[in-house]
């Protein structure tokens, strides 16, 4: 593919990591790789509701680079993500870079003009922080970035990037703190950007700064809440239940529904983000008595010790 051709993908690539922009899935990294068909490059992508990688860049020809791979050097579980900087000979760096990035940003992009990083998450509370393990090999005095925007629909609420230089070759504990103006704003949408070469410039990526070969893993990210009686709760971006509700809107009773057998507690919350209900249930749902509760709209998450293993909404309707 020519040139031209090659630099509208890479400011497609650009906008979408530099754009301003709930649980978080498969956090881990575990179950999200596939072997992508009829590429060039035999490799594995990862694709989740919330993640994907520059990988699609590597089938065109003048890239010819894979920058994100399935490592087995995992903090926890059997797989975590490697991310490699690439130098493209005589053109640009492709950062090696996983986040909220459209599973087709290159056609987004030639169809719409722009990109939106940032993706729906099911938000039941303003996240303090998000939190997970690193191990970071800089080239050349390169630096490392973790990135993450809250918003509510187009508003900014927090945001925060997490920089490093040093050599990290022990897996080591990160935490990239979130902090509010408004702290009674219920966000819906999040961006995460995980990044192997940190002097990124994606408004030109002809000007993107980094050094070939920096190598960034990244396991086991999760947010972390405020709990009951300022207790911290983690809401792993792991292996989340699915919640169902039944019925929507509700009046007298709602019904949730994960699917398999758990001990858990169901804690619900109001807009304001007090607790109003909580429940401790076996098995693979519960039904939530309504009629003390006023009209309107509540939140709601499964707790299993100081995680948030699935959480939701539902809204209460007068008869």
């Amino acid at each position: 593919m020519k040139k031209l051709s090659i630099l509208l993908f890479a400011v497609a690539v650009s906008t979408a990591l530099n754009a301003q922009n709930v649980n978080i899935p498969d956090g881990s990294f575990e179950n999200g790789w596939y072997k992508p068909e009829e590429t060039v490059h035999n490799y594995d992508e990862y694709s989740s509701a919330l993640f994907y990688t520059l990988n699609e860049l590597s089938e065109e020809e003048q890239v010819d680079v894979v920058t994100a791979f399935k490592s087995t050097d995992a903090q926890d579980g059997q797989y975590a993500v490697k991310l490699v900087s690439r130098k493209v000979p005589g053109f640009i760096l492709i950062p090696g870079a996983m986040g909220t990035i459209s599973q087709d940003f290159i056609g987004e992009y030639l169809t719409n003009y722009s990109l939106d990083p940032r993706k729906d998450f099911a938000f039941t509370a303003q996240p303090q922080a998000m939190q997970g393990y690193f191990k970071y090999v800089p080239a050349n005095g390169d630096s490392a970035a973790i990135e993450v925007g809250i918003f509510k629909d187009d508003e900014l609420l927090a945001t925060h990037k997490f920089v490093t230089t040093e050599w990290v070759d022990e897996w080591t504990a990160f935490n990239v703190p979130l902090e509010y103006e408004d702290t009674t704003v219920i966000p819906n949408k999040v961006k995460i950007l995980l990044v192997a070469s940190a002097a990124y410039d994606f408004d030109n990526l002809e000007e993107c700064q980094g050094q070939d070969g920096s190598t960034l893993y990244i396991d086991n990210i999760s947010f972390l809440y405020k709990g009951e009686n300022g207790v911290g709760v983690r809401e792993n971006l792991t292996n989340r239940l699915t919640v169902n509700t039944f019925p929507t809107p509700a009046t007298d009773n709602v019904t949730l529904s994960w699917g398999v057998e758990r001990n858990l507690d169901v804690v619900v919350f109001n807009i304001a983000g007090a607790v109003v209900a909580k429940e401790n249930v076996t098995g693979s749902s519960c039904t939530l008595n309504l009629s003390n509760m006023e009209t309107g709209n509540y939140f709601f998450r499964l707790v299993d010790g100081n995680n948030i293993i699935g959480s939701g909404k539902f809204v209460k309707m007068s008869k």
